[in-house]
C-alpha cells in the first residue's frame, strides 16, 4: 500500500467478506486502489488454496463489486449484508433475507 501512495488504516476479513478503509491522495483513483488489492489477495488466496483457483477459471477470486464510501468508519452488519444480498441475486443466487 504505502509503496503505491496509500495507507491501509483499517481491516477486517469475516468468512463472507473483507473490509478495509484505505487513505489516499486526491489524485489517486479509488478504483486503481480497489484493483490492486483484489489483485494482490486474488493470487496470494489462489497461492493458499490452489483448489479454489482450479474451480474458478477466471483467475480472479472476488465477486464482481464494492461499496465505496468518502467517510471514515466501517460498514454496519446490515450495511454489508443489504451489499451481499444484491451481490448474490444479480448472479442468480438467493440471498439470506
Amino acid at each position: 500500500a504505502i509503496a503505491s501512495g496509500w495507507r491501509l488504516d483499517y481491516l477486517t476479513i469475516r468468512p463472507e467478506y473483507l473490509q478495509w478503509i484505505a487513505s489516499a491522495p486526491p489524485n489517486l483513483a479509488p478504483l486503481t486502489i480497489i484493483r490492486q488489492v483484489e489483485n494482490h489477495t486474488s493470487t496470494l488466496i489462489f497461492q493458499e488454496f490452489p483448489q479454489f483457483a482450479l474451480e474458478n477459471p477466471s483467475q480472479h477470486f472476488w465477486a464482481p463489486g464494492y461499496v465505496l464510501a468518502s467517510e471514515f468508519g466501517p460498514f454496519t452488519p446490515a450495511v454489508i449484508g443489504g451489499f451481499t444480498d444484491h451481490i448474490r441475486q444479480a448472479q442468480g443466487i438467493p440471498g439470506e433475507t
